[in-house]
């Protein structure tokens, strides 16, 4: 993908040779299991892993707005956690400038036993709210998660989508440099996903860069301008977002092997 001098010089995300292996604890496998229609690839005899990215080189500049594309298990999660640094690369390097928001499916960071509000607050410091906002940040999370009384419950306590609920409201409040999206309007319940869109979208409007794997294609076709088509952990496609679109639904739609 070819970029000018200026665009150049407003990188965000740079991934250089990245490989992201997954241990498979305490099981061998055996090797007529090795083959599958999703899924990274299965490595290794007596210590196996999951090869969940591979050589991955990537730059993100500001004003992108990248959808990622790929068969289930193809690493469109590894890819947005390894970013987002809650994973870090088994090789190679990752390079971040700015703020990194990231909105996932699932409750990751979040400490379990303790309250709503505890993690709020753990939100705060983490996030580095300034003191003075610090009170105001915690009203509108609670507000906006309408968990009630459950705020002050440890959120061991709560559904899954109670969990979803305080997870959007915190890194929803906060302002990003970097937005990373992964499946989030797909959690929670009906009434709080539409409240959720909104308030998904102003942040994509006010973020530098966005790096989002959805399967809502209107949300990709709305705000993306570039697309990145995973394989195996491996990058096959990436460019303008019409064109890789057309590409990956083409042979989706034909019944051809997303594999060849």
């Amino acid at each position: 993908m070819n970029h000018s001098l200026s665009q150049k010089d407003s990188t965000l995300i740079c991934l250089q040779d990245v490989t992201l292996k997954l241990p498979v604890v305490g099981r061998s496998i055996p090797q007529r299991t090795r083959s599958a229609k999703v899924g990274g690839r299965i490595v290794g005899l007596t210590r196996p892993h999951i090869l969940a990215l591979q050589n991955i080189n990537l730059q993100i500049f500001s004003g992108d707005r990248v959808a990622v594309l790929g068969h289930n298990g193809a690493g469109k999660t590894s890819l947005l956690r390894i970013i987002s640094g809650i994973f870090y690369p088994t090789y190679g390097r990752r390079y971040v400038s700015g703020k990194v928001n990231a909105l996932l499916s699932s409750s990751v960071g979040m400490d379990l036993r303790n309250t709503g509000r505890d993690n709020i607050r753990q939100a705060c410091a983490l996030f580095e709210v300034p003191r003075l906002k610090a009170a105001d940040f915690e009203r509108e999370v609670i507000s906006f998660s309408d968990l009630g009384d459950f705020i002050d419950l440890p959120v061991s306590s709560y559904s899954a989508g109670m969990r979803t609920r305080l997870g959007f409201s915190i890194v929803s409040s906060l302002d990003p440099d970097i937005l990373i999206l992964d499946e989030v309007l797909s959690a929670g319940d009906f009434a709080f996903a539409r409240k959720a869109q909104q308030r998904v979208i102003s942040m994509i409007e006010r973020s530098r860069a966005l790096v989002v794997a959805s399967h809502s294609a209107s949300l990709m076709r709305m705000f993306c301008n570039r697309a990145i088509w995973l394989s195996r952990g491996e990058v096959r496609m990436d460019g303008p977002f019409e064109e890789i679109w057309k590409e990956y639904y083409r042979r989706v739609d034909s019944g051809v092997s997303l594999f060849d």
